[in-house]
């Protein structure tokens, strides 16, 4: 679920950071994030009782990670977007936990940044544009080693992939963001990133985009020796394996897959709330299961990953 804090809002008014508002939406380094119920909490508490749900995991949209902007303002946009809805989240009895924001192109500062947070934070979050790095490079080891040693789970969420053959027919969001995390997860897999860090608790967006499907691929590329695949430990399948991803896939047959293929206790309730992308409620894809599923993806799953954070 996403939200805008509304101090984002405020510096939007008065042009800072390069941000204005028009026409209902904020403008954001080109992009355009539309306004209306991602700036109201209430309105995501009210979908959450609508949903018969305890609590939710809350997170910026992606539309605020601004992986280009100037690097003298990354960390003051960080401080200024995570306070900001830190503030919102304290207002709601702690029904609502925040994924902290890491500028991820910024290896160093987004290790700096999660050493630093509170125990009231749920986990990070991050993209996928990385200013050309990869996310298995020496640079990021920093960051891998804090996020396992705080037991700071990640939700991995596409970035906007900048490739103008996806401007025709919404691809950007059908086809682009599903590739930009499938691509994240084969460099995590590959690049050993799973394997040199057992302790790191990663949630993939959308379902896991297209990784439960490509991973028989994967398996065949490691034993057929293919060129420029490592030989790993283990299997990509027991990798894959490791990741949590959400139910938003709008697919009960894909929902179904990924049971089979990750196991039971791999899901966890996802909503894109407020995107039209989004579910429009929490049993959307999932409401043909048994209940002890529905009560893993519920529930159980989230707990387990909440438990292992601490209070």
């Amino acid at each position: 679920m996403h939200l805008v804090p509304p101090a984002v809002v405020a510096v939007a008014r008065e042009g800072a950071f390069g941000l204005s508002l028009e026409d209902h939406a904020l403008r954001v380094d080109g992009e355009r994030v539309p306004l209306g119920k991602i700036v109201d909490a209430s309105a995501l508490v009210a979908r959450l009782d609508e949903d018969d749900l305890e609590g939710g995991l809350i997170a910026v949209p992606p539309g605020l990670f601004r992986p280009h902007q100037p690097d003298r303002d990354r960390r003051e946009w960080a401080r200024l977007v995570n306070d900001g809805l830190a503030e919102v989240l304290s207002e709601h009895g702690g029904r609502l936990r925040g994924m902290a924001f890491l500028p991820i192109e910024d290896p160093a500062l987004a290790a700096e940044l999660a050493d630093g947070l509170d125990e009231s934070w749920a986990g990070v979050t991050f993209g996928t544009v990385l200013g050309g790095r990869k996310l298995h490079w020496p640079e990021y080891e920093e960051l891998w080693q804090v996020l396992e040693r705080r037991r700071l789970p990640v939700l991995l969420h596409p970035g906007h992939p900048a490739d103008p053959r996806l401007d025709e027919f919404y691809l950007t969001n059908l086809l682009g963001y599903p590739f930009k995390t499938t691509l994240a997860a084969a460099n995590l897999v590959f690049g050993g990133v799973l394997d040199r860090y057992p302790g790191l608790d990663i949630l993939l967006s959308h379902g896991g985009a297209a990784v439960a499907a490509l991973v028989g691929r994967w398996d065949r590329g490691v034993a057929t020796r293919r060129p420029g695949v490592p030989q790993l430990p283990r299997a990509p399948l027991d990798y894959v394996r490791r990741f949590y991803v959400d139910t938003v896939t709008h697919s009960p047959a894909y929902v179904d897959f990924l049971v089979v293929t990750l196991g039971s206790d791999r899901l966890v309730l996802g909503s894109d709330w407020p995107f039209p992308m989004g579910t429009d409620s929490a049993q959307d894809a999932i409401d043909h299961l048994s209940e002890d599923l529905l009560t893993a993806i519920r529930s159980t799953n989230p707990r387990r990953i909440l438990d292992r954070r601490g209070p």
